[in-house]
């Protein structure tokens, strides 16, 4: 399974098979790389989250899986590793967190 986030031409590659979850590094700024080697897993919880979109949201849409409020736009897609199940999670308009459709993957 690969989940792919675009934001105009920009766009993070994360890939799980085998139980075994990676992704680029990269951030980039249109075409410009800002950063070549970004750490986009966060783990909060003994969860982990394999995030692409805008940098500054991914803390957000950490804070909002764990039941902080949401507000304004999180920008942001994410692989969440919970247990032993993943989930693909995402962001929207009005900080809107997409968890009811979130679809188990077992590894």
């Amino acid at each position: 399974m690969i989940t792919t986030h675009q934001l105009s031409r920009d766009t993070t590659t994360i890939a799980c098979k085998d139980g075994v979850i990676v992704y680029d590094p990269q951030v980039t700024c249109g075409d410009v790389i800002t950063y070549d080697d970004y750490e986009k897993c966060l783990e909060q919880g003994g969860v982990k989250f394999f995030c692409s979109g805008a940098v500054h949201d991914f803390q957000r849409l950490v804070d909002v899986y764990f039941g902080a409020k949401a507000e304004g736009s999180i920008d942001v897609t994410a692989l969440v590793l919970d247990e032993r199940s993943i989930y693909r999670c995402f962001g929207g308009g009005g900080g809107v967190l997409g968890l009811g459709g979130m679809t188990p993957w077992n590894l």
